[in-house]
């Protein structure tokens, strides 16, 4: 089994996959942190010129929507913080294609054959989160979407059990 978790405050998200890494993110919408200088720093120059057509207004959430469709990436590539990000792209629009990332090289020092499709897909998050998705598969086998979640918060975790 492959296992993937994230948490943003009270809230977790775990993936779990068969034989194919998986990468999940979830964050809280903070507008606050979504500064012109650290979307520079996570962006790809195609990414940055995506962020160029959006309104100023709609940056932030843009931002979000990036960055968990990139931890997500990260996450399943394996290679967390120590890949350069703008060697990824991902889609900044409202809904993602689920062949959404596109990765430079097409195949990532390290990362196991056969070369893999890396599918991408937006969860369903709590209000004021956004969470995303990515499954790596043989580049032969079709996608097989995501299983709807569960949510549990953290705090359904300590309950003792039947409570």
């Amino acid at each position: 089994l492959e296992l993937n978790m994230s948490h943003a405050g009270d809230w977790g998200l775990i993936a779990v996959g068969h034989r194919n890494p998986v990468g999940v993110d979830i964050e809280a919408i903070t507008p606050d942190r979504a500064s012109p200088e650290l979307i520079r720093a996570v962006t790809s120059t195609a990414e940055r010129a995506a962020f160029a057509a959006l309104p100023t207004r709609e940056h932030a959430v843009a931002f979000f929507r990036l960055w968990v469709r990139k931890e997500a990436v990260i996450k399943a590539l394996g290679t967390g913080l120590s890949r350069p990000l703008d060697t990824i792209d991902v889609p900044l629009a409202a809904e993602a294609p689920p062949r959404g990332v596109v990765l430079r090289p097409s195949q990532a020092d390290g990362e196991p054959a056969p070369v893999r499709c890396w599918w991408l897909w937006d969860v369903p998050a709590p209000l004021g989160h956004l969470a995303a998705l990515v499954v790596g598969q043989p580049a032969d086998e079709p996608p097989r979407p995501p299983m709807p979640p569960g949510w549990l918060t953290l705090d359904d975790l300590e309950r003792p059990h039947g409570a």
